[in-house]
């Protein structure tokens, strides 16, 4: 669905497009867990081309995503919403964190927010797009989760960029109690043309 990434070349694995996997009491197929994109740092996306491409609202996990787990807002974070800002986009943070969280990381970044998000639920995606001002045909949610931030996006139907996190320990809604291995496992692969 993100036309506008044409020099990228995704390799998907190889997965039964018919299988199933429970996920919350829910019955999720396969294509409505992976993202459109993949990629390794949340600070290699070209929002600039986002943006002339047509995007105005960016919605953002924190943890893993911007951040390590539980760390305040950066300077690198600090400055990609400073650009973010200048260029022209609306920013929402959702979390499923708690507002002490939350809130001290949007303020430093300057953006809106919303806690305790329950992500994968769609009422708080649609919450965000409309405090921005935007709407599905011109929104993003960038995330680090499959189960939790990419699906909630794809239910609302908006894109969904992942980025991965294959070395990090902590992966909460990774199906490894389902099917024995770590997400990074089983996530397609991205490889960059250069």
């Amino acid at each position: 669905r993100l036309e506008l990434w044409e020099y990228e070349t995704i390799r998907m694995a190889s997965f039964n497009p018919t299988s199933i996997h429970a996920c919350n009491t829910e019955v999720v197929y396969v294509s409505k867990i992976y993202p459109d994109l993949y990629v390794s740092s949340t600070y290699e996306i070209d929002f600039d081309r986002l943006y002339r491409s047509g995007y105005r609202g960016l919605i953002f996990d924190i943890d893993n995503t911007l951040v390590t787990h539980g760390a305040p807002a950066n300077d690198q974070a600090k400055q990609l919403f400073a650009h973010l800002h200048e260029i022209g986009f609306a920013t929402c943070l959702i979390s499923n964190n708690q507002e002490p969280r939350v809130k001290p990381f949007a303020d430093a970044v300057h953006s809106l927010y919303i806690y305790d998000a329950h992500k994968h639920q769609q009422k708080n995606y649609e919450k965000a797009m409309e405090r921005m001002h935007t709407e599905k045909g011109n929104t993003i949610f960038i995330g680090d989760q499959m189960f939790t931030d990419v699906f909630g996006a794809n239910r609302t139907g908006i894109p969904s960029i992942m980025k991965e996190n294959p070395l990090e320990g902590r992966n909460p809604d990774c199906f490894k109690t389902a099917v024995g291995s770590h997400c990074a496992d089983w996530l397609p692969q991205i490889q960059k043309d250069t």
